[in-house]
């Protein structure tokens, strides 16, 4: 962040000058070198790097900015350095999650949303609403059933996970396994 030449004074570039290069990339199409920017100088200009809440705060405002200004992949970047840094962060994941929803295709959902299901692999909403986008969006109920069926083994008291497959299962006709899902699920829940 600090570049020196040959004993030269050292010239410092800040922050805000460091993101409006990687907005400047963006528009010039060159996201390689916006995302690099994005990942490089996440730290830069921030005093307290423990303090978790308040960067986030001023990430998310960063990301909400580069969005606001039509900025896609420089925000989309700043949610997945977040998300890097904040790894079991669901508020994190779901921000990214949801900017994917808007404005990135279905492979680019569904790479999210497995991310954040690997790092987060006991929360019931990611094994949700992954299953979902399997289902409803990718066409491929199986994966979907194995993605809850997963979430089972990780979470076995939740009820909503239940249900899901109940739902995929009676969708696929499979009323043998619907019937045994029913018996544990009561069982357990």
């Amino acid at each position: 962040n600090n570049l020196r030449n040959s004993g030269q004074p050292v010239v410092k570039i800040t922050r805000d000058q460091w993101l409006k290069e990687a907005f400047e990339a963006e528009q010039s199409q060159s996201i390689v070198t916006a995302r690099a920017i994005i990942s490089e100088t996440l730290y830069e200009g921030i005093e307290d790097k423990n303090d978790k809440e308040e960067n986030k705060k001023n990430w998310t405002d960063t990301a909400d900015n580069f969005l606001a200004n039509g900025a896609i992949e420089c925000s989309r970047a700043m949610h997945l350095c977040i998300c890097k840094e904040l790894k079991d962060d669901i508020r994190a994941w779901m921000n990214a999650i949801n900017l994917e929803e808007k404005h990135g295709n279905i492979k680019s959902q569904g790479k999210i949303l497995q991310q954040a299901l690997e790092a987060c692999n006991e929360t019931e909403l990611f094994y949700l609403i992954y299953a979902k986008h399997l289902w409803k969006k990718e066409k491929d109920i199986d994966k979907a059933i194995e993605v809850l069926q997963k979430g089972l083994s990780k979470i076995t008291d939740e009820e909503e996970l239940y249900l899901a497959i109940i739902k995929l299962y009676k969708e696929k006709r499979m009323f043998d396994d619907t019937r045994k899902i029913l018996i544990k699920g009561r069982q357990i829940c």
